[in-house]
């Protein structure tokens, strides 16, 4: 062997972190990708679900965008009993919420009446929605729906999008159409970002840093225990001996790792030096408060204690609370609630032939005795 060639260095190089991107893209499907794998939404799921701040951010902003009921300012409070054969419109509003908070936009079935006009609203799950390609005026006339956008990449027959047509008043168009509800947003022309979409990666960061100290309790990063054998056995008698020493001293209650050498005399046994802790536990610890205001932040939170978060060092007091709390509904309930209720104005509109115009009453934060003692104290 040549003696340059004796010893090499071997670099490790690591992928960079994927974090999937808000995005749409245009391929040879009739249905606009609603990001590259046509699985944006999923990924807000996922992010909603195992991110606990943004879990609770999203929660606290639904609880508040729903309020206890809606309020008929003008018109007949009739109108808003039912919205299909089952539920209440209130009940159609509430689902509507959690998508608009989730993912930026919904959808309702409208069933139409033989007439043209509309018989039905229903909620749609907006995540499983795909629009088609726009015209030449930018309209999208086509949305599909499949429950698993996944499995049509790969089983393109079990979950086969069906296809619906765009909500109009057109009196001969199917019976059954979509009302797809989004806002405007530069250069996008089919899919809403949501609001909390600046702050994806550091939730997906807070999600990381929490698999990392489950990973670091369950098996420790670095092993505990070496083992040298001055034999060699046969490759089945090394696998048992594997096996016993695992199941022996390593679990959650004996976290580490073995090395286990096998060598034909002491001068091939290994040199073992151990590898000194890179306190990279601390530095996920110390990013924390970092990551959780940027979420809050994202969220349009200004203070923790909306969601039931104390911060260290910090005097909380009903008052304050109220105050963040009252800035949170200002700045971001109210908005999203009559971004909301004129969809359904204009649905009912449509349906009734008659105007109506809708409110929410809002939920508070504390109860009604503590409110009001706030409220007396205050001057209100």
């Amino acid at each position: 062997m040549n003696d340059k060639n004796k010893y090499q260095l071997g670099i490790q190089e690591f992928n960079a972190a994927y974090v999937p991107q808000y995005q749409e893209v245009i391929k040879n499907k009739p249905w606009v990708f609603y990001g590259s794998e046509n699985d944006f939404p999923n990924h807000l799921l996922t992010i909603y679900n195992y991110s606990p701040i943004t879990r609770a951010c999203a929660n606290a902003t639904i609880y508040g965008v729903k309020g206890k009921n809606f309020i008929v300012k003008e018109g007949d409070p009739n109108r808003i009993a039912m919205a299909n054969r089952s539920e209440t419109l209130y009940e159609v509003y509430e689902k509507l919420v959690v998508d608009r908070i989730i993912f930026g936009g919904f959808a309702c079935n409208i069933v139409k009446s033989n007439d043209g006009g509309i018989a039905e609203i229903y909620h749609t799950d907006f995540s499983r929605l795909r629009a088609g390609k726009e015209d030449m005026f930018g309209n999208v006339g086509t949305y599909y729906y499949s429950v698993d956008w996944r499995g049509t990449q790969i089983n393109p027959q079990k979950w086969k999008p069906v296809e619906l047509p765009a909500f109009n008043m057109v009196s001969d168009e199917a019976p059954s159409q979509i009302y797809y509800a989004k806002r405007y947003s530069p250069m996008m022309s089919y899919y809403p970002p949501c609001d909390w979409i600046a702050s994806l990666t550091t939730a997906q960061l807070d999600i990381e840093i929490r698999n990392f100290h489950l990973n670091n309790t369950q098996n420790s990063m670095m092993p505990s225990m070496s083992v040298s054998f001055l034999s060699m056995p046969s490759e089945e008698e090394r696998d048992i001996l594997m096996r016993q020493l695992e199941a022996k001293y390593t679990s959650t209650n004996n976290a580490g790792k073995i090395f286990l050498f096998f060598s034909e005399n002491p001068e091939t046994a290994p040199v073992i030096s151990p590898l000194p802790n890179n306190a990279s536990d601390a530095w996920y610890s110390n990013m924390s408060p970092q990551i959780d205001q940027t979420i809050l932040t994202a969220w349009g939170i200004s203070s923790p204690m909306l969601l039931g978060i104390k911060t260290e060092g910090q005097l909380g007091g009903r008052t304050e609370m109220l105050d963040a709390y009252n800035l949170f509904l200002q700045t971001r309930i109210i908005p999203i609630q009559e971004e909301i209720l004129a969809h359904i104005q204009k649905l009912l509109f449509l349906r009734d032939k008659q105007p109506i115009h809708l409110g929410i009453e809002q939920n508070q934060i504390l109860p009604d005795e503590e409110q009001s003692q706030v409220d007396i104290k205050e001057g209100i």
